[in-house]
């Protein structure tokens, strides 16, 4: 486990997981009881408002437990690329 700034204490590894889903930005976070709403979203926005969400979250912590990983699951360039490559054609 790993003390935060705010004396919390969290396993050192998992995963959150931010979506949107419904005009909600959702939180999943395999620590915690269920799904949590951060806010409402579009899709134009919802990455902003999850980007503020994550710094937030990581600025609880201190330099020294800056242990932070990112990952995004994204759709492939290539397919959009080939969609609007059919679309001029």
């Amino acid at each position: 486990l790993k003390q935060s700034k705010k004396g919390k204490a969290e396993d050192a590894y998992h995963y959150v997981s931010y979506v949107p889903i419904l005009g909600q930005l959702w939180e999943l976070d395999g620590l915690k009881r269920g799904p949590l709403v951060i806010g409402e979203c579009t899709k134009d926005n919802w990455l902003a408002l999850a980007g503020e969400t994550l710094r937030k979250r990581i600025s609880q912590y201190t330099d020294s437990e800056f242990m932070f990983s990112l990952l995004a699951l994204s759709r492939s360039p290539a397919a959009t690329l080939s969609e609007r490559l059919s679309l001029l054609l």
